[in-house]
């Protein structure tokens, strides 16, 4: 991340006067790594996500991120709203902004065969 400061000299003044002017765009990337079998095994009987026919924890939980990265369109104001999403990690870390990239997805090996 990186502050910009603009320089302005001032009538009468000996040393320069800053001005803060931005310190953006900050940008957070995450990988998560998800693993079928325990998403299943803590998933269970305790979420109250709707799978849906041949799917499981994971597919739910990737097309709900894609579906994240897509503006949604308010038909009473006309208005195309930006995607937003909140993110919270633990009890400590609350990130809030706005998609502006793609969200990827790659597929490995499981774990153990």
């Amino acid at each position: 991340m990186q502050s910009n400061f603009t320089q302005t000299t001032a009538l009468g003044r000996t040393a320069p006067v800053y001005t803060f002017n931005n310190s953006g765009p900050r940008t957070v990337q995450i990988a998560i790594p998800l693993h079928r079998d325990i998403m299943d095994d803590v998933n269970t009987g305790i979420s109250n996500s709707k799978l849906g026919e041949n799917e499981d924890y994971v597919d739910n939980l990737i097309n709900a991120l894609r579906a994240v990265a897509l503006p949604r369109y308010n038909t009473q104001n006309k208005n195309i709203e930006p995607p937003l999403v909140a993110l919270r990690l633990g009890t400590e870390i609350f990130i809030k902004g706005v998609i502006t990239s793609a969200i990827g997805c790659s597929y490995r090996k499981p774990i153990l065969d």
